[in-house]
């Protein structure tokens, strides 16, 4: 069973100061009560621009202990550990399914709990991580309805383990920032430089939150992994809101975790090392060579912020980067294999975007009709995935190269003419919810280890698209097993069969007209039919 080593909590001081009455002019007597917080943080930002600022004093709540590293023993050196990290970032709350403000399908809540569902049914308890980014309890409607403490209900029954702290986080108030963090046990709420403001608008000593927090992994019966993850948001976050959040302070997260590094590692003996942040990818990249250059690296960084899309991790020496897009609409998936004896990390990484057809756990749904109502507008899935056949989007592919944007799957990767964000691939009225959408010129590398018979799917290029047409190229085993002329954006889709027995290794191409712009290619539900 996963163990998650929990620091030793207490409580901080709550002073509640109760005025005595004094008399207005008619000679009314009136008592004020006047809260104040453990040190002195104002309750929310700037109310004209914080809508959702907390306007009724409350009492400050317990938040946990900051732990402090435990002598441990190292773990022994044998044997290779398997487990799994689940991740995602800037959830904002978006408990149900709806198109945004702006008109990015979000897919919601009951989508996100299927999957993760379906991965930890996978393995022992004990090898799944589920770790969340920042920005995750406020932005939608529903989420407001509750103040977040919905949310923080969903991720408890998730299982979410650990999650770091983002400038959202912050949007109804910092006392409503500590409402949920009292509440949030056993979910970690971690940031090693989150930190209470000091005087001349510098950061003080003073934590607010554990800077990180450890686990144990693997199999029931077999050797463990052990973990660390340590919190962090970008410089000053606390100045990227509607307006500077009072109270609280964003250090230099590279400084901070220099000054924990060697405490932790000579005293918890983590074999891992992640760093979990909340301040975008460019940012993650320079904190990895920072860390690098001092001699401190760390293994694996997730992140948030910057809602970005990746079809693989970006590495920076032996750190692996990795994020997962937006809104719930995407988990990104560790796969990872620890030697214990060479002390070596192997790390595979997959990406599950969710369409109109990806299942909804029913408990979820159920858990969410106080807060999404039944009468809440819904996509509709129109084709059901064969289970006799393998589709590419289910399948990892070996190598990925598109023009422009990310590789769209299932769903469309950006804004433009005829499409919009998070909507299923379709097109000249027809979707393909399992589709592949590649702005040409484009590559797509699939091993089939002679599993099939056959490969079957549709190639049109969007009708809505600028350009003057694309190629289509399919390759078995390196050698060319057919190839489109160009195909047009009035062209209706033209449906392909082609035959792939004992074939090894697939490869898809679209190559770009003479104009290379908006050439957006579309492989239309592609799947494989086994032997």
């Amino acid at each position: 069973m996963k163990k998650s080593i929990q620091p030793i909590r207490f409580s901080f001081l709550i002073l509640l100061i109760v005025l005595s009455g004094c008399t207005n002019n008619n000679n009314v007597s009136v008592s004020t009560e006047v809260t104040t917080t453990p040190s002195d943080i104002p309750l929310s930002p700037t109310p004209t621009k914080q809508p959702y600022a907390s306007v009724t004093p409350l009492p400050w709540p317990t938040l946990p202990a900051i732990r402090t590293p435990e002598i441990r023993e190292a773990l022994p050196a044998e044997g290779v550990v398997e487990f799994h990290i689940l991740h995602w970032n800037d959830f904002h709350g978006e408990l149900g399914e709806r198109i945004n403000a702006e008109k990015v399908w979000v897919p919601g809540a009951a989508r996100l709990a299927a999957f993760v569902k379906a991965e930890e049914a996978k393995y022992d308890l004990g090898q799944v991580l589920m770790l969340d980014a920042g920005d995750w309890f406020e932005g939608s409607k529903f989420a407001r309805a509750s103040r977040g403490i919905k949310v923080v209900e969903l991720y408890k029954r998730l299982g979410v383990d650990a999650v770091t702290v983002g400038n959202h986080d912050f949007f109804l108030g910092v006392l409503q920032f500590y409402q949920v963090v009292s509440q949030a046990d056993p979910i970690e709420i971690i940031s090693v430089n989150l930190k209470k403001k000091g005087p001349n608008k510098t950061c003080s000593e003073q934590r607010i939150v554990s800077p990180y927090t450890i686990f144990e992994l693997g199999e029931e019966a077999g050797p463990k992994v052990r973990v660390a993850v340590i919190g962090a948001g970008a410089h000053y976050l606390e100045e990227l809101s509607y307006s500077p959040i009072p109270g609280i302070c964003f250090a230099d997260p590279v400084e901070e975790t220099l000054q924990i590094y060697d405490e932790l590692m000579e005293t918890e003996h983590p074999d891992v090392l992640i760093l979990l942040t909340h301040q975008g990818l460019s940012l993650d990249k320079d904190t990895a060579a920072a860390l690098r250059a001092a001699g401190k690296p760390v293994d694996i960084i997730i992140g948030g912020h910057s809602h970005s899309w990746i079809e693989k991790p970006e590495q920076v020496g032996d750190t692996f980067i990795v994020t997962a897009g937006e809104l719930g609409r995407a988990v990104g998936v560790l796969d990872l294999a620890y030697d214990r004896a060479t002390s070596k990390l192997d790390v595979k990484w997959r990406q599950e975007v969710f369409s109109f057809c990806s299942p909804e756990d029913p408990d979820t749904v159920k858990f969410l009709e106080d807060t999404v109502p039944a009468t809440n507008p819904k996509q509709e899935c129109t084709n059901v995935k064969n289970p006799d056949y393998d589709y590419l989007i289910d399948m990892p592919s070996t190598y990925e190269s598109v023009g422009f944007w990310t590789l769209g799957k299932g769903v469309f990767p950006a804004v433009d003419t005829g499409m919009t964000m998070g909507q299923v691939i379709s097109n000249h009225g027809k979707e393909y919810p399992y589709g592949l959408f590649a702005h040409a010129p484009s590559e797509l590398r699939y091993m089939l280890d002679g599993k099939f018979t056959a490969f079957v799917t549709e190639i049109s290029v969007k009708e809505t698209a600028c350009g003057d047409g694309a190629s289509f190229v399919v390759s078995l085993d390196d050698k060319e097993i057919y190839r489109s002329e160009t195909v047009l954006p009035r062209y209706d889709a033209i449906p392909l069969s082609l035959d792939v027995t004992g074939g090894k290794k697939l490869k898809l191409e679209t190559i770009s007209g003479n104009d290379m712009s908006c050439d957006w290619t579309i492989w239309g539900d592609p799947y494989l039919v086994r032997k």
